[in-house]
């Protein structure tokens, strides 16, 4: 489908951006199991969180805001 072409032209353009980025790069999904094969390859560390509770949020946003 045309839907499955534009997906894989996307995916092809990041494979192609991931091969040659040199730094650190940080990736967020909530689809952990709909990355791509190709994709998750070439992921070196892999962090996984459960959901933030409301004081943990709070403090988050506090950090943020205090640059």
């Amino acid at each position: 489908s045309i839907r499955d072409i534009h997906r894989n032209a996307l995916v092809c353009i990041l494979l192609q951006r991931l091969e040659y980025y040199n730094r650190v790069l940080i990736l967020t999904t909530n689809r952990v199991n709909r990355i791509d094969d190709a994709v998750a390859n070439r992921i070196n560390v892999s962090l996984r969180y459960e959901p933030l509770n409301a004081e943990a949020r709070l403090k988050v946003w506090k950090k943020f805001f205090e640059w």
